[in-house]
């Protein structure tokens, strides 16, 4: 049997793969198991690519190398005492018995002219917004909060800063609380950017990978899967559940950031901890 390493190797930049993951892939790319984790294996010796344990012991207990949690259940082992991950079991358990591969490299960086075709005009007071929200990307500012009510078009006014990014090579996430604002979001995006290759991730997905993407359209617990890769995430709905207030998913969405990458957040209902930050001066509000 051909195996097309390539493919297999390009599927998964950027990625962190659980064992579940890496059988995944295997079905996908209709390629023997031992074949995918030999492909692995060869991205690690190339250094493009670590094995870390799924759950560590570290010495103030175990964390978990997939969510960054410490709420682990240790447990008698044929191997010595073990730990599985209590905070990320809701997609599929992992233990201090199982390895995750870490993909230490870029997503593809855009090369082609970014075709930009907005199905909607926007108004006087959206395009003083988009300006903003194109300076933040340009600017030196790490964090800022998008405020504007519901049905305000906030994804829309993010769409002329992405299409300059993007024009630029950066890689972007497109992140929200709940499936069915992704799924309202994704065929808007497709639209406005035609040419552009991108990946919708939900838990409902029926395909994990994919080659040569440079959008990622995902929920927050997707996000997991990703380990310092995005230029710029936008976050949308930051308040909502189950965003707000969990712990692993914000750690989550901070990891998948490379470092020196930009954290836009939009919401209607901004959180206390949002106005302490903008009167502190450490996340830049646009309105």
């Amino acid at each position: 049997m051909n195996v097309d390493y390539a493919a297999i190797a390009a599927a998964v930049r950027g990625r962190r793969l659980s064992e579940a993951d890496i059988h995944m892939l295997a079905t996908e790319s209709a390629c023997p198991l031992a074949e995918v984790k030999h492909c692995l294996q060869d991205l690690v010796k190339q250094q493009a690519g670590i094995w870390l344990p799924a759950v560590a012991r570290e010495r103030r207990g175990w964390v978990c190398n997939r969510c960054g949690g410490r709420e682990c259940q240790e447990w008698p082992s044929a191997r010595g005492w073990a730990a599985t991950c209590l905070r990320c079991r809701s997609m599929g358990a992992v233990t201090s018995l199982q390895l995750i591969y870490q993909d230490q490299r870029a997503l593809c960086r855009n090369d082609q002219p970014v075709r930009f075709c907005p199905e909607f005009l926007l108004t006087e007071a959206q395009e003083c917004a988009a300006q903003e929200v194109l300076s933040f990307v340009q600017g030196n500012e790490a964090r800022a909060l998008l405020w504007a009510a519901c049905g305000a078009g906030k994804t829309e006014v993010c769409f002329p800063a992405l299409a300059w990014a993007l024009e630029r090579g950066y890689s972007v996430l497109i992140a929200a609380p709940r499936r069915d604002v992704i799924d309202d979001i994704a065929p808007r995006l497709r639209h406005d950017f035609p040419d552009v290759p991108m990946q919708v991730l939900t838990g409902s997905s029926t395909e994990r990978f994919a080659s040569g993407v440079v959008v990622v359209v995902a929920t927050t617990h997707q996000v997991l899967r990703f380990a310092r890769v995005f230029d710029w995430v936008i976050l949308d709905e930051v308040d909502a559940f189950p965003y707000r207030d969990n712990e692993m998913l914000r750690w989550g969405l901070e990891n998948a950031l490379v470092e020196g990458g930009k954290l836009l957040c939009l919401t209607a209902t901004p959180a206390v901890e949002q106005f302490r930050q903008m009167k502190k001066g450490l996340l830049a509000q646009i309105r």
